[in-house]
């Protein structure tokens, strides 16, 4: 799609052609060529070769290279996402729709409700009762889904406009499930919100009860969540890891693989692989225990 095709209501300027496939962030895990906004020039230094068009402010078209479209607007976030909103319920962004299908022997209570379009579910499987599978959701074969938890659900988004009101960023994504995961009951996991993107939770993975996950988290292979843990938005965790009781994780990080984080931890920021972290803000589990020593000589001295 050309910028010039775009026919949204708004108040923007097209300063300079150019052509993307989808919306995503500077950050964002696609090949495809993009239009993406930037509400700082320094965050330009940072594109990949796929983000090819742009929405910025006016005065800092000339800070961009000249390869690349812009729409100029006085907010660029803002506009962004009412592009996002419009744009994605239509050809060419719109999600393809497919018809629901089942696979053999899978055993699924009279009180689940499934979307009438767009799901997807494979041989073997278990759903209980009061579960709800919304629309764009893939399920693997022999994967297990305990009472009350929700799938493909929308994400808790909102963007604060500029008159102080709060728009909310429609969620067009999907939820991939894997072969072989469990979740346990009442967990939500939120679909993502660009339509070519997805939530995933990787082959053998095991949800305990109350988790949050949400919008375009991607979790790995063989990965052990326990209960009450809540991971924000576009947060990665690599396979084989541990996460602990009442973790919580700020939005786009990543946890490496076979990374383990202690109860109660707060994840602030990115995780090694094979690294065990603990705390609130969560550090390496041996320069936690360390400073708690420290802490307490300096109690016990009072």
């Amino acid at each position: 799609m050309l910028l010039s095709q775009i026919a949204a209501p708004g108040e923007y300027d097209v300063a300079r052609d150019g052509e993307f496939d989808v919306l995503g962030l500077i950050d964002s895990p696609t090949t495809s060529n993009m239009l993406v906004f930037v509400g700082d020039a320094k965050f330009i230094k940072q594109f990949g070769s796929n983000v090819t068009c742009a929405i910025c402010s006016p005065d800092m078209i000339v800070e961009f290279p000249e390869n690349i479209g812009i729409i100029t607007t006085k907010q660029p976030k803002q506009l962004f996402y009412e592009l996002h909103n419009y744009l994605s319920t239509l050809p060419p962004l719109v999600r393809t729709p497919f018809e629901n299908s089942i696979g053999s022997n899978a055993k699924i209570s009279k009180m689940v409700y499934i979307a009438e379009k767009n799901v997807k579910i494979g041989n073997n499987v278990v759903i209980e009762e009061f579960v709800s599978i919304k629309e764009n959701t893939l399920i693997g074969d022999n994967v297990i889904i305990r009472a009350g938890t929700v799938i493909g659900g929308p994400g808790f988004y909102y963007n604060k406009n500029s008159d102080g009101t709060m728009m909310p960023v429609q969620h067009f994504g999907g939820v991939i499930i894997e072969d072989n995961v469990e979740i346990q009951h009442s967990c939500c996991i939120d679909r993502a919100h660009f339509p070519w993107d997805n939530t995933i939770i990787g082959e053998m993975t095991k949800l305990d009860n109350l988790i949050q996950v949400a919008h375009a988290v991607k979790i790995g292979k063989s990965v052990l969540i326990t209960s009450c843990v809540s991971i924000a938005g576009n947060v990665e965790i690599g396979d084989d890891t541990y996460i602990g009781p009442g973790s919580t994780f700020t939005n786009n990080i990543t946890v490496g693989n076979n990374a383990k984080v202690s109860l109660g931890s707060v994840v602030t920021r990115s995780v090694k692989e094979s690294t065990v972290v603990t705390g609130n803000f969560a550090i390496e589990h041996s320069l936690f225990l360390r400073n708690l020593k420290e802490s307490l000589k300096l109690h016990d001295k009072r």
